[in-house]
């Protein structure tokens, strides 16, 4: 009874440190992983930079960070490509939107990317990192690495940030808002999708922000855009120009809707009268017209009586007109119609 007593105090006892371990090694490090596969990651990570705070906690839902990865092209012969495999998007993307709904405003989202990618008759490893953080200019991705040739335990990106947090020495560590590395591949993004580089990294081209035009829904990205983009530049965010796109698109849509609603109630209301026994369907024979094309064969009085007609459905083609251009309003309209089927 006393042995069995004893191995389940030692069971206990051995439990609780491996938690309190656990829990030292997150606090000592600042970090609570969110997707684990292997060695490929998505984590919260105290921030490079403390005197700057993120807008933390954020809600971005997972389909619209999972647009926003696809986005995410790298140049590569003659074309560009998706740098998130679309087998592992959504993963990554369910656990971005978790970690950024839980990061407090000191904390960044780092994640580790691995995959093997043939090139020609061989397959290699390559790593990609990148630190994740939202502020009022949008969703910031610094890249520590792209595409870079390596296995992934010895690049881990917490890891190595623990055992050599040097840039320069070290190219695994996630990006870093006050340090930029050299990658093998170049980012681009599709043509007026809403990625830009910030101003204050408007030299470096490891660092993207995504702005809500970004952060929306989206398929794979079509071969062309792929093709357009391999040929574009990653523009600087400019502020006024996305207001002025957004003041231009918004300007768009409300003219779409007013003609649209137009030509609606105009059709509705031509159908009204034009169902309407007193109206008579407007020709578009004008009065002097009747003097240069007379029929030999038709009487004074017929001519006479299709001269009337003619002006009275001349007159209500033009009040017809003038109540699709908003001059007269209804009440007027149905007023000068019925004076005119009077007489």
């Amino acid at each position: 009874m006393i042995k069995i007593i004893n191995y389940k105090i030692l069971f206990s006892f051995l439990f609780l440190c491996s938690c309190s371990i656990n829990n030292a090694f997150q606090n000592t490090f600042g970090s609570k992983l969110f997707y684990k596969s292997g060695y490929e990651a998505v984590q919260l990570v105290s921030q490079d930079v403390k005197t700057i705070k993120n807008i933390h906690p954020i809600n971005i839902s997972r389909e619209r960070v999972e647009g926003a990865l696809r986005l995410i092209l790298i140049k590569k012969k003659a074309t560009s490509h998706q740098l998130f495999d679309e087998r592992d998007l959504s993963n990554y993307s369910i656990a971005i939107s978790d970690a950024l709904r839980e990061a407090k405003p000191h904390q960044d989202v780092v994640i580790t990317v691995e995959g093997w990618y043939k090139n020609k008759y061989v397959k290699n490893n390559h790593v990609s990192s990148a630190r994740i953080f939202y502020n009022r200019k949008g969703l910031h991705v610094i890249f520590g690495s792209i595409m870079r040739k390596g296995i992934q335990h010895e690049t881990d990106a917490l890891v190595a940030a623990t055992v050599n947090p040097d840039l320069k020495t070290n190219p695994y560590v996630p990006g870093s808002r006050t340090k930029s590395i050299k990658n093998p591949y170049a980012l681009t993004a599709p043509v007026n999708s809403g990625v830009f580089r910030p101003k204050e990294a408007k030299n470096r081209v490891d660092w993207l922000v995504f702005t809500p035009k970004a952060l929306r829904s989206r398929g794979p990205i079509s071969v062309e855009d792929r093709r357009l983009a391999f040929r574009s530049n990653i523009e600087v965010q400019n502020f006024r120009n996305e207001l002025n796109k957004l003041k231009a698109e918004l300007r768009n849509f409300r003219n779409n809707r007013n003609l649209n609603y137009s030509n609606q109630y105009n059709n509705t209301e031509y159908q009204y009268y034009q169902n309407n026994s007193r109206y008579i369907k407007p020709s578009y024979n004008y009065p002097y017209n009747q003097r240069y094309f007379k029929n030999p064969n038709i009487s004074k009085k017929s001519d006479q009586r299709i001269t009337n007609s003619s002006i009275r459905n001349y007159k209500i083609n033009e009040i017809i007109n003038l109540r699709k251009r908003g001059l007269i309003s209804k009440d007027e309209f149905d007023q000068r119609i019925k004076n005119l089927s009077k007489n």
